[in-house]
């Protein structure tokens, strides 16, 4: 896309329809820019698309009593606690996950805030410059007269010219 015809879909209100129809049209250059994302959808279409065919072969396959499938199951002598153990940690597991699930919404919030607060934070932060800057030099342009004149200057150049 040049900047002629961005020009003219600016200036005619309907970027997203010129978008959209130079994709249709140009649909390799857009390809080959983004090769990365493209492959990602493929796979994640491909993913989509087989993983319920996989999960329905695989139900019927433990029904008709094959893939581990058994009609008369046994426990063996830890199974009892196995289950226990696995059960306690997926709990755990899922109480983690919800307390990182709850953190990033409170973070998300106090970060929304903060960003609403910089404009009026940076400004504050300038005049804080700019006062600074003007109170040191105030500051040196007073400190040498006044030094002079208390007579700090004399006994510091004194033990100076001493050693």
């Amino acid at each position: 896309m040049d900047r002629h015809q961005l020009e003219v879909a600016r200036k005619a209100n309907n970027l997203t329809e010129t978008f959209v129809q130079l994709g249709l049209r140009d649909w390799p250059t857009l390809l080959n820019h983004h090769l990365g994302f493209a492959i990602l959808a493929a796979l994640g279409i491909l993913v989509a698309v087989l993983t319920p065919f996989v999960g329905m072969i695989v139900c019927c396959c433990r029904c008709a009593g094959r893939c581990g499938g058994r009609t008369d199951p046994y426990e063996k002598k830890r199974d009892k606690c196995k289950r226990i153990c696995n059960g306690v940690f997926l709990s755990l597991l899922v109480l983690l996950v919800l307390f990182g699930l709850v953190a990033s919404f409170v973070v998300n919030e106090y970060i929304e805030q903060g960003v609403k607060e910089v404009p009026s934070r940076l400004n504050l932060a300038v005049d804080d410059v700019e006062l600074y800057a003007q109170n040191t030099k105030k500051t040196l342009n007073r400190t040498p007269s006044t030094s002079r004149k208390r007579g700090h200057c004399r006994s510091s150049g004194r033990a100076l010219t001493d050693t």
